[in-house]
């Protein structure tokens, strides 16, 4: 866990523990997207290319994960009434 937290900027640093670092990244990354609300036209293609997307997921992929996380929030802050 502490491998993962402290290579998450990093998914291609540590080789032990590089699978779960590089998931710890991809939640980063999806946790910055989130607060776009919305994802610009272009952008995943754009860190697709930057090599900032850390797994093997493709364009729909990462915006499926995208629109799940969400709806995820928007029930969690409703249910939370904030």
């Amino acid at each position: 866990m502490t491998a993962a937290i402290a290579f998450h900027h990093y998914p291609d640093f540590d080789v032990v523990h590089r699978e779960f670092i590089r998931v710890v990244c991809a939640a980063d990354l999806m946790a910055h997207l989130a607060e776009l609300k919305e994802l610009e036209p272009g952008l995943v293609a754009s860190l697709k290319e930057e090599g900032k997307i850390p797994v093997e997921l493709s364009h729909a992929e990462v915006e499926e994960i995208f629109h799940g996380l969400m709806a995820e929030i928007s029930e969690s802050q409703a249910y939370l009434s904030i």
